[in-house]
Order: C-alpha cells, then sequence, then structure tokens
C-alpha cells in the first residue's frame, strides 16, 4: 500500500530502493543527486512496484527521478536510512536498499522538479548533509564512501 512503519532492527525490512548513480567526467568521479518535495538533495530512490525485484525498482527510479540508465548492479552496495515526511506531515524512518548505477546516458527526467545534478564525492556529501541531522547525514556519508571504494577497486 504504499504507506511505510518504522520496524525493529530484529527485523530490518526494506521499504525502498536508492540508486546510486555514477559517471566519470574527464577522469573524475561524480554523483547524480536530485531534489526531494521539501528541495533536498537525495539519490534517485522510490518505492517497489508489485512483483519488481529491487534492482529492477532502482533502475526504474533512477529513469523517472534522473533521466539516467546504464549499468545496474544486482545486489544492494548497502542499506541506508532515510527520514521521509508522510502523508500526515509526521517522519517516518525508512530503510533503504542502495543500488550502484555506472551511468551510460542522459535524458530529461520524467519527474520535472527533480533537478539532477552531478556532484563530485565531497560536494555530494556537502549537499546530502545540508539541513538533515548529523545521523542522516552520517549515513548518507558513508554511502558515497562506501561507493567510491567499489567503484575504485
Amino acid at each position: 500500500n504504499g504507506i511505510m512503519r518504522n520496524r525493529s532492527q530484529t527485523n530490518p525490512r526494506i521499504d525502498q530502493v536508492g540508486t546510486i548513480c555514477y559517471r566519470f567526467n574527464k577522469d573524475k568521479l561524480e554523483f547524480l543527486l536530485v531534489r526531494t518535495s521539501d528541495r533536498l538533495w537525495i539519490f534517485p530512490k522510490g518505492n517497489i512496484e508489485e512483483n519488481e525485484s529491487l534492482w529492477r525498482a532502482a533502475e526504474r527510479e533512477a529513469f523517472e527521478e534522473g533521466g539516467v540508465s546504464g549499468e545496474i548492479e544486482t545486489e544492494p552496495l548497502t542499506n541506508f536510512l532515510h527520514l521521509k515526511k508522510g502523508l500526515k506531515q509526521e517522519k517516518i524512518e525508512l530503510n533503504v536498499a542502495a543500488f550502484l548505477l555506472h551511468v551510460k546516458s542522459c535524458r530529461k527526467p520524467l519527474e520535472n522538479h527533480r533537478e539532477p545534478t552531478w556532484f563530485d564525492p565531497t560536494e555530494a556529501e556537502k549537499a546530502l548533509s545540508e539541513d538533515r541531522s548529523f545521523k542522516y547525514s552520517e549515513e548518507f556519508k558513508r554511502v558515497i564512501r562506501l561507493a567510491c571504494g567499489r567503484i575504485n577497486e
């Protein structure tokens, strides 16, 4: 039904998928971030449709929100916690499975308000930390660092 709830640590459910989209621009690593409805920066992410694999959902979200496609890993790089505003403006903590996607092509995203923008790793960490609490800021920094480690292997 698309409504998320908190879960206990003993049963970490996947609530959404996120896509860590990256490319090399003149040999420099860059990550794609998009805007949330609150104008914060985030990785393209969203809900998993019925009978959709996690990595396919991540691939679809990257295309819908970021206008990008490419080679996606079928196993998650990691999971991260994300605080989202619920229907009644309450805050809901989501467990997001994050997939690496090496971007091969870009076009205008299907969702107009997303403003897909490329950032180097340091800029991405800063952008993802803006107007977020320490806990979630640290989550995003951890994801960027893990991604850099995997990409540079």
